[in-house]
């Protein structure tokens, strides 16, 4: 009901669509965090959050949406070095077969991240999977 009566509050929607996904509603979730990215199109942080309700974590081989795609063109617009918009631009890339653009933006993230960073591993496991390029 508040929202209804200022749909412009962004903190109110991203409290919103965190309430949602802690109760086990997906779909509600994407709706809020969508409000909430509409009305901040400028802020890397709301975007990203659309874009992990769109496409969490395990999601796996699942299809990746459009709207998660759009989005992360969209943070990487705003922060180009961001280390979550360089690793789902990787994730994009390689679902297209694009190894190149793949390998450049986790080489990106990796020169970005600190030596002891608990993915460094992951990063580099996904940039051998690429094979030579």
């Amino acid at each position: 009901a508040r929202l209804q009566e200022d749909p412009s509050d962004i903190d109110g929607w991203l409290r919103l669509g965190r309430s949602w996904q802690v109760l086990g509603e997906p779909e509600k979730s994407v709706a809020a965090y969508k409000q909430a990215a509409e009305r901040a199109p400028e802020r890397a942080d709301v975007q990203l959050d659309y874009a992990r309700a769109l496409f969490p974590p395990g999601a796996g081989n699942r299809a990746m949406p459009q709207a998660f795609i759009d989005t992360v063109a969209r943070v990487r617009e705003i922060e180009p070095d961001n280390p979550e918009g360089l690793f789902f631009g990787g994730m994009i890339a390689e679902r297209r077969g694009d190894a190149d653009t793949a390998r450049e933006l986790w080489t990106r993230l990796l020169e970005r991240l600190p030596e002891d960073s608990p993915i460094r591993d992951a990063i580099q496991q996904r940039l051998a999977n690429l094979g030579a390029g």
